[in-house]
């Protein structure tokens, strides 16, 4: 199964919520717009939030693909959602679930 959805603004967008207990094969970010672009994880037990990437410009018509290997975080319940935050720009994502 895969998630689509289009990114702008700059509010912080839950991709995965923590408990989903979903495995991912592959994130894909395509800039529609040059886009600054921060990726985390976010306990949910805790407010703790570890980067997977911080402040990487993504340019227009460019995509920046991450597998499974970069992307392999507890999603159980109590532990880790996946989030998206942009400084700028707009972006798509896509996630294919393994």
């Amino acid at each position: 199964m895969a998630l689509y959805q289009s990114i702008s603004g700059t509010v912080s967008t839950e991709l995965i919520a923590v408990g989903k207990k979903k495995k991912i094969k592959e994130l894909t970010v395509v800039g529609k717009t040059a886009a600054v672009v921060d990726l985390y994880i976010r306990g949910g037990a805790t407010t703790t939030t570890y980067y997977l990437l911080k402040g990487m410009a993504v340019p227009a018509g460019v995509t920046l693909v991450l597998d499974s290997e970069f992307l392999n975080f507890n999603n159980n319940v109590g532990e880790y959602g996946l989030y998206i935050q942009l400084a700028s720009g707009t972006v798509d994502i896509l996630i294919n679930e393994q």
